[in-house]
């Protein structure tokens, strides 16, 4: 997100009344859009095995990909076997859809399905359909349950549980809808979903509201993926590619690191190697996040050896695990 939108959309409201005209129009269409769906008008593709969807209601990133890590690790110590879908936004594949295996790399099918896939192993299909990709795991992957990554606004997949993540620090800007704001539904859509999840920040804690905190778990170079010690009063350059980059460099602050400059670039943005030279010129070892690190693997080593990443891991309270295993149970008994 460029700096003028950020301003424009999480400061002073009265800055953005001028487009408050295109707001009216925008929240037409999506209101439209959805009675279509919710009234049958359109079709719903509704599947064998229940859809978790994992979304947001703002423009940028909010916290889905560690939720969505969150989530699988909290279905499979619990017996599940869980499969993702996305849309795989910033991926280049040109078919229907795509698996995501270790041959596939993220500028083929996005940055975060193939996060998600190094990470956790479980099966995962990117589609611009997601119906699609969600026909593909029931089709020809072993799970049991489906975690739709990004797909709040995708109402052509009918869903069981739906949970809303909203950063915890700039919560929902100035609360209105693109493009006088960065909302993609009206704030009383949070109303409605199942759990809503804040990274960070403050969250009443309430039946439906938690919150979700990322701890840095280590620092690991990107030559072999092996977590190193590092001094931390050393000087570093830092770097991020994704929807809200300031809270990266903000995280690198707190944990003790001594930004010489830092860099930040558009969400998804596909690195080149001139990226990399500009990003390493000062000669000082370079930090990212792991969702950036996956797009610079299959640089050259001569390119990699000066690169490394921050592994963070996502901490959800004990309560809403076991809310949200509790309403998945209920919701495949029938309950």
């Amino acid at each position: 997100m460029s700096a003028w939108l950020n301003e424009l959309w999480y400061g002073a409201r009265w800055r953005s009344l001028w487009l408050l005209p295109l707001s009216w129009l925008f929240h037409g269409v999506v209101t439209c859009r959805t009675y279509l769906f919710r009234t049958g008008f359109r079709t719903r593709y509704v599947s064998k095995l229940p859809v978790v969807v994992v979304g947001n209601i703002t423009v940028g990133g909010a916290g889905k990909t560690p939720t969505v890590l969150a989530l699988i690790d909290i279905l499979q110590r619990e017996g599940f076997k869980p499969g993702v879908v996305s849309r795989g936004y910033g991926g280049k594949y040109k078919t229907e859809f795509a698996w995501v295996t270790d041959q596939q790399d993220a500028r083929h099918v996005g940055d975060e399905p193939k996060l998600i896939q190094l990470q956790t192993g479980v099966p995962v299909v990117v589609a611009r359909k997601r119906a699609l990709a969600v026909q593909q795991l029931e089709a020809h992957a072993d799970v049991d349950v489906i975690i739709a990554d990004d797909g709040l606004q995708h109402y052509a997949l009918q869903r069981d549980i739906e949970i809303a993540v909203v950063d915890g620090m700039r919560y929902l800007g100035n609360q209105l809808l693109m493009p006088a704001g960065p909302l993609r539904e009206p704030a009383s859509r949070l109303k409605s979903v199942d759990f809503v999840l804040t990274q960070g920040g403050f969250a009443e804690q309430n039946k439906s509201m938690h919150r979700m905190d990322l701890e840095v778990e280590g620092l690991y170079s990107l030559v072999d993926q092996k977590p190193i010690d590092w001094p931390l009063r050393s000087k570093v350059v830092g770097m991020a590619g994704i929807g809200y980059p300031q809270r990266f460099q903000r995280t690198l602050e707190q944990s003790g690191f001594n930004i010489a400059t830092f860099f930040a670039f558009a969400d998804h943005k596909a690195f080149t190697a001139l990226d990399l030279k500009r990003v390493c010129a000062q000669g000082l070892p370079v930090v990212m996040t792991e969702k950036d690190a996956v797009k610079c693997k299959d640089f050259p080593a001569s390119l990699q050896k000066n690169l490394y990443y921050l592994r963070v891991t996502p901490c959800l309270p004990h309560v809403f695990e076991k809310q949200f295993i509790t309403l998945l149970r209920n919701k495949i008994n029938g309950l």
